[in-house]
């Protein structure tokens, strides 16, 4: 059975898109994302802790894929509009350009790796594999081009005017509220983030990936030597 490493797993969306039949073991450091990733995912192995050490600790494991999706704050383009209002911070490079690094430098060659984060407000100081969607990757495989149509996001009119009127003209992503995401990604948020604040519950589905992209990697990445058996969300349909 294949192994695969999720780290910074959230609520598992790339999850969604892989086989049933995958043995995952999932890093998720907010124990209360876990619990819901634990719900969706209840037969995925779950560690709660900090997935950096964790990879460096684990990579040589035999992992058939190990996907790794570093915290991008500090990397956002979003950090162009807090430097205008004097909120600096230095990006995160030791964590994103790190795990590259390590997995560029000593990952074994039986082992797909993918690290996935925001396009930057800087020109990337690795150049990437690909785009998925509105990230790069950097990886030891050859990635498809994903580019989901704004995420599938359906926003009604009368809400988007709103934000506009508020905030400028904003992107569906920006707009979306955690029902937008969970209707575009076919994942809803188990009952234990019912005690979630609202702007929580927005920002775990908003950092969720798509299923869609979590499929593309899964098929460029193992696709050719794992018979399809049906993902998780085709399954449950």
């Amino acid at each position: 059975m294949t192994k695969v490493l999720n780290l910074y797993a959230g609520i598992g969306g790339n999850r969604a898109g892989w086989p049933v039949d995958v043995q995952v073991t999932a890093v998720e450091l907010d124990p209360q994302v876990a619990e819901a990733y634990a719900t969706l995912w209840p037969g995925d192995d779950l560690v709660i802790g900090d997935a950096h050490q964790y990879l460096l600790e684990h990579f040589m494991d035999g992992w058939g894929l190990i996907w790794t999706s570093p915290p991008c704050p500090s990397h956002s383009k979003l950090r162009r509009f807090e430097h205008a209002r004097g909120h600096y911070v230095y990006p995160r490079l030791d964590m994103l350009y790190g795990e590259i690094i390590l997995l560029q430098s000593f990952c074994p060659p039986d082992t797909a790796f993918l690290v996935e984060n925001v396009i930057p407000y800087y020109p990337p100081l690795i150049p990437p594999t690909g785009q998925l969607g509105r990230h790069y990757a950097w990886s030891n495989r050859s990635l498809p081009m994903v580019a989901v149509d704004a995420y599938g996001l359906r926003i009604s009119r009368d809400r988007k005017s709103s934000y506009r009127r508020r905030k400028a003209t904003l992107s569906p992503m920006e707009c979306a509220e955690e029902t937008d995401f969970q209707q575009a990604y076919g994942i809803t948020l188990p009952a234990c983030a019912d005690t979630w604040g609202r702007y929580m519950r927005r920002q775990v589905m908003r950092n969720c990936v798509d299923p869609v992209i979590g499929e593309a990697v899964w098929d460029a990445c193992l696709g050719h030597e794992h018979a399809h058996q049906g993902t998780l969300l085709e399954v449950a349909a």
